[in-house]
């Protein structure tokens, strides 16, 4: 079997929620946040973790129905492995906003370990304004495209990092070992690599590890409590490849430099593993002033 690229274009759906407090407030608690303009709901600037809108894109990009339109294979549903994300911030996430998610496949073409397929997300609130645009892609390993390579529209560049200020930085996120079991239940996003070791290694791992998306909110929470004064509403953007696997136990390294521009700062940042590899590279950040 193989994903045919004529699927470019094939709209996944659109799922809408009341935003909950308790949601907002779990989320924050599964990746640690404890910062008062997200973990208070008694704050007057109460806000969700911008981090939180995976968790709206997961209830689209994974259900079995809609992703069966564009992946037949069963089996080939089973070898898809998040590559990236790269979210866009327009306005903060609050309780009782209603929001729309919709997916639409805006990429589908051939990389080296496999097909890559881009989806882009859009979250709006009840007047069909942007909340976030998320551009997510998934590499099905060892599976073959059919047709012409549709490669990604839409998405905005990285930037390179010339002119880049300053020494490299570097912030310690300590991986505790219940870390991915209170992400997976407080974000909704599961899969049993992440919380049941006999699955993990039936599939050849040594151990559970943490969700590419985890570790991608842990570092968008540092760099707004080093940037941002701990407001998360000037995170306008937070890009980054996943890469090497996180255990639990260990501890991570955030390495990253700034470029300022006239409104806003441009963060370049690795996260590196105990063993030196990286588990996001290329990662991107756009904190307002």
């Amino acid at each position: 079997m193989a994903i045919s690229t004529s699927l470019c274009g094939l709209s996944l759906g659109q799922r809408t929620t009341t935003l909950q407090a308790r949601a907002m407030l779990a989320y924050a608690a599964g990746i640690g946040d404890l910062s008062p303009k997200v973990f208070d709901d008694l704050n007057p600037d109460f806000m969700a973790s911008p981090a939180l809108c995976v968790a709206l894109e997961w209830q689209l990009i994974s259900d079995p129905t809609l992703v069966a339109q564009l992946v037949t294979d069963p089996g080939e549903r089973l070898r898809a492995v998040h590559h990236s994300q790269d979210s866009h911030f327009h306005r903060p996430m609050r309780a009782g906003d209603r929001l729309s998610t919709s997916a639409v496949v805006t990429g589908i073409w051939r990389g080296a370990a496999g097909v890559r397929v881009l989806s882009t997300l859009r979250t709006t609130d009840a007047a069909a304004v942007d909340v976030v645009t998320s551009y997510t892609t998934a590499v099905y390993r060892g599976v073959d495209a059919e047709g012409e390579d549709r490669p990604a529209t839409g998405v905005s560049d990285v930037p390179g990092s010339q002119g880049a200020q300053g020494s490299v930085q570097t912030v310690a996120i300590a991986i505790d070992a219940a870390l991915a079991h209170r992400y997976t239940e407080c974000s909704g996003i599961w899969n049993p690599i992440h919380t049941e070791r006999r699955v993990a290694k039936a599939v050849g791992l040594p151990d559970v590890v943490l969700h590419g998306t985890a570790t991608w909110a842990l570092a968008g929470t540092e760099l707004i409590k080093c940037l941002a004064d701990g407001d998360p509403a000037r995170l306008k953007r937070l890009h980054g490849r996943f890469g090497a696997l996180v255990f639990p136990g260990s501890t991570l390294l955030l390495q990253f430099r700034t470029r300022r521009c006239s409104d806003q700062t441009e963060v370049f940042f690795d996260v590196v593993t105990p063993a030196g590899d990286k588990a996001i590279a290329n990662g991107f950040a756009l904190i307002s002033h």
